[in-house]
């Protein structure tokens, strides 16, 4: 993966990063899943002083795979968590 790209919901913004990301992680707390309008979000660490939403991405592959789960206490109850997926306290 050469660059990853992603935009806006319209469109109408587009930006792109060069890999490699740090992390991709699977977020289970309260804020994330109201910003989200969702039972968890998902969240692409990059090098640069951004985190980038991987709902907002092009395309996905293996590379953005979650790699960790975090605030899984916070999680609603019909979540289960993936073994394959470590949690970071």
């Amino acid at each position: 993966m050469t660059t990853i790209e992603g935009s806006c919901h319209c469109g109408a913004v587009r930006w792109s990063v060069t890999p490699p990301v740090k992390t991709v992680v699977k977020c289970h707390c309260g804020n994330c899943r109201k910003l989200q309008g969702s039972d968890y979000s998902t969240w692409v660490v990059v090098p640069a002083d951004i985190v980038l939403a991987l709902g907002n991405l092009d395309s996905y592959a293996e590379a953005l795979a979650p790699q960790a789960q975090v605030y899984t206490p916070d999680k609603a109850s019909w979540v289960t968590l993936h073994d394959d997926e470590p949690i970071v306290s």
